[in-house]
Parts: C-alpha cells; structure tokens; sequence
C-alpha cells in the first residue's frame, strides 16, 4: 500500500511504515552515544524515517530494514525510544538517560575580591549570592560583600546597579542608595521592577524600571518577628524572595525567623509556614518548622519550594494551605546520591525539565533531583576549588544561586567564594 505526501513540490510515494522495535543496545547514557535499534520493517529512507528518545528528535546516522542508529540528543531525559514514518511509528524500550554538565567562567577573576565593573572576565566581586535574570536576559545579582547590586549583560559585561559598596541603609536614586550585604533577589517582569532580601538591614528593598530605591517591609537595622504593615512589621535576615503565579504576593525566607512570611499585594506581612523556633517538622503553617531557609522557588502546580539549609533538606509548601512536607533530604548533612540522597546546607534551585537543580553550597556541587526525590551529581565533587570543566572535575567553592540563561540547558551559578559567576551548560 502506497501513501502520497502532499507539498508544494512534487509528491513523494512513501511506503506504509510497518516497523517494530525488538531492542535496544545500549538502554543508558548520555547526550553524544550513539544508539542502535533493532527490529525490522523501519525502511530505508533516512528522509522519511525519525527517531526520538523520549520525544525528543534524535539524529539518525543509519538506517535499513532491521538497524537504526541513532545519536541521543541533549535533555531527553529518561524515556522510550521510536521511531516514526509518515504514516506510522513505532515505541520501543526506554532508554535511560545520564545528564551531564560543562562548567566555565563566566564573569569575576577566581579567588580574587574587589568591586571593578568592565567586561565579565575582568570585573570582580566580593562574594555574589542571590541572582535572578530579567526579560531581556540581563542576569542581577546580589554582591553581598560589597553591598551592592550588578547586573550582567547577555554579553558579559558587568555593571554597578545600585548601592555605594558601603554599608548601610539609605532610599533613593540608585547610585546613592545603600544595602548591607544584600542577599537574594527575585523579579516582577510587568512592572519590570526588582525586589532584595536586604539581609542585615532586615528589611525588603524595591528597585523601580527608573532605577529608584525603596524599603517594602522591615524596619531598617532592626530584626524582630512582628506582623502587620510592610514599614512596620520586623524581619530577621530576610535571604530570598519570591513572587506567586499571579506576581500579587512576595514570599519571603528569613534566615534568622526560621520561618517564610508573606507580602500582600496590600504591603501587609503575615507569617506563612513556620515560626520563630528552628526545627524540622512538617505541617501546616506555624506547625511547621525549618531551620535557616535559604532559597525559594516556585513549581508549576503552586507549592513553594523551600532549601531548608541547616535541616539539609527540601521542603513544599502549598500556597492553598500552608501546608509543608518534605521532598528530598535526610535531614543531615552529607553528600549522597540515589533514594535516599544528603545535601549539606543547599541553597539556590532551579528547573530543568520538570526536575530541580540545586547549588549545594557546603558540598561546593550542582545536584539534580527527580520528582521522587531521587539525586544525582551534576557538577562538582564535594571539594572545595575552582576548576573549569565537565562533571565531577569542574569545582566549586559555596555555590549559592543558580538561574537560567537564554539558551536551552544554560545556566548561571554564583560561585560565592570563588567571587566568581559561572556558566553550566547542561546537556
């Protein structure tokens, strides 16, 4: 039987495909291995023939009747191998799939503080923690040690934002404002506006599109647990930011509180999960209990996840309810993969196709965890140092933050001790 592939051009006669999948050799690895399968009835056409590795195009490099072979794509990620006619396809086994990561530097000079804007390479900090990236790519972070907040261009080149790089506390024009060393950061893309966990200022400060500087909430150089008005209530080292679905609602983690509060879209502060005693149990709102939170980040079904630092662990929180559980952690510190994984002290999280990166800071790695709580090392290998490269032989010193780039699998860390930002190309 014959099918007609209608275009512009001339048709093309394509036979039924009829193909089946008996195996696959190998069923692990990673983005670059080469793949056979065997079956028959695939046909021989390599421009009508696909392959995917869980739905994801791979490219053929052979093919006749009864052998594929193809190449694993980047991010494909765990998942059945086919392929596909134009009038038919065929599921095959799973193939399991090994992510790994290229390390490089991006912007600072390793080991080696200071306060120098300029291009990326040979501009310097004094050690950068939280960052978030705004629409156009821009990456702004917090660096803390000096006081301030830089921006970096797509391009790599660094800026001064806001702040002196004294200490202190002062609102206003950018250039003449002052934190005391800011700690996270998170970003509004309608109102195009930043807002900083002002960690030793207690406080939450706002940059505006216009580059003004005002404090949200807390009262400057005063820690404290009190709810109420956003200028009235207190904090205590407030660390990490972050905005709902819906960019009314601000969340806060604070370090000192062991506990997440929140800032309505009315500038009114109550505290969410947690309470001003450290623990480690979960619940629902002040049942609950963390200890030194550090970072905030939200998922696509509206839980927010918390690194719960000093417990070594993950936590959701369920915005419906307040409710905590823990996801993945043993609640003491160390450096172990699989089932049953230990982190120690994690901090900064991202996404990667449904599954979480975390900069483990106090084991200076990127760990990757699945949504069963299952982790494995990206980068990094428990050691403190700095060394560009693949996998376990690139290192770290307390990486804090890790955001997206623009390019599929790009990603940046502040690597705090090192001074340093570096780039992590996931593949």
């Amino acid at each position: 039987m014959l099918f007609t592939a209608c275009r512009k051009d001339d048709p093309i006669e394509v036979e039924d495909f009829q193909g089946v999948i008996f195996s696959i050799q190998p069923d692990a690895g990673k983005c670059g291995d080469t793949v056979s399968i065997s079956g028959n009835g695939f046909g021989e056409n390599l421009s009508v023939l696909k392959a995917f590795v869980n739905g994801k195009r791979a490219n053929i490099i052979f093919a006749n009747d009864t052998l594929v072979r193809m190449v694993v794509p980047p991010r494909s990620g765990t998942g059945p191998v086919s392929l596909a006619g134009l009038s038919g396809g065929a599921s095959g086994p799973v193939f399991h799939f090994t992510y790994t990561a290229t390390v490089s530097n991006y912007a600072g000079v390793p080991g080696v503080t200071g306060l120098v804007d300029g291009s990326g390479l040979q501009s310097k900090f004094n050690f950068p923690t939280g960052m978030v990236s705004d629409s156009l790519g821009n990456l702004l972070l917090a660096d803390r040690m000096n006081h301030v907040i830089r921006r970096i261009s797509p391009g790599g080149s660094v800026v001064t934002l806001a702040g002196t790089g004294v200490p202190g506390h002062v609102d206003g024009s950018a250039n003449a404002s002052q934190f005391n060393q800011p700690y996270g950061m998170t970003f509004d893309p309608f109102t195009n506006e930043f807002y900083v966990a002002d960690r030793n200022n207690h406080c939450i400060r706002k940059i505006t599109s216009v580059g003004t500087v005002n404090t949200v909430a807390g009262i400057p150089g005063v820690a404290g647990f009190v709810d109420g008005p956003g200028l009235s209530c207190r904090l205590n080292e407030p660390v990490a930011v972050a905005f709902d679905r819906g960019f009314s609602n601000l969340y806060i983690a604070e370090a000192g509180n062991h506990c997440v509060r929140k800032l309505s879209q009315f500038q009114v502060v109550s505290t969410f999960a947690g309470s001003a005693i450290a623990g480690n149990a979960d619940g629902v709102g002040a049942s609950a209990s963390f200890n030194t939170p550090r970072a905030l980040l939200l998922d696509s079904v509206f839980n927010l996840i918390v690194s719960d630092s000093a417990n070594h662990n993950v936590r959701r929180i369920r915005l419906a309810d307040a409710s905590v559980s823990t996801w993945t952690g043993t609640g003491v510190a160390g450096f172990e993969n699989g089932l049953a994984p230990a982190f120690n002290a994690p901090a900064g999280m991202a996404w990667l196709q449904g599954k979480l990166l975390i900069a483990d800071a106090q084991n200076h790695a990127i760990r990757l965890v699945y949504p069963n709580g299952t982790a494995e090392l990206l980068a990094g290998n428990g050691v403190p140092g700095f060394q560009d490269g693949a996998g376990n032989i690139a290192r770290f010193n307390a990486p804090i933050s890790i955001v997206p780039g623009l390019l599929e699998g790009e990603y940046f860390v502040t690597d705090s001790g090192n001074h340093c930002i570096r780039r992590v190309l996931v593949e």
